[in-house]
C-alpha cells in the first residue's frame, strides 16, 4: 500500500456463516489476531490482521443480506 498516497490500509469485508468458527479459523490455522469486535453483546463483525494484512469478517445472519455479489473495502488514510 506504500505505492498509494494517504492510504494506509485496506480491509476487504468477507461475508462468514459462523463468526466464532471463521475467527478460529483465522487465528489457528492461519494465524491472525483479533483486533476488534462488534457489537460486544452481540458480536456480529470483527477485524482480524496478519502482518499488514487486515481482514473484516461479517456474520451473514447478523446482517441478513444476501452476500452474492456483494463487496466492501475499507481504506485507511491519513489525511481525511
Amino acid at each position: 500500500m506504500a505505492d498509494l498516497p494517504g492510504i494506509k490500509s485496506a480491509a476487504p469485508r468477507l461475508p462468514v456463516s459462523d463468526l466464532s468458527r471463521s475467527l478460529e479459523f483465522y487465528s489457528t490455522r492461519l494465524g491472525f489476531r483479533t483486533l476488534d469486535i462488534w457489537p460486544e453483546t452481540a458480536p456480529a463483525e470483527a477485524l482480524i490482521s496478519k502482518n499488514d494484512a487486515h481482514l473484516r469478517l461479517y456474520s451473514q445472519e447478523a446482517h441478513g443480506s444476501d452476500p452474492r455479489g456483494e463487496a466492501t473495502v475499507t481504506l485507511r488514510v491519513d489525511n481525511a
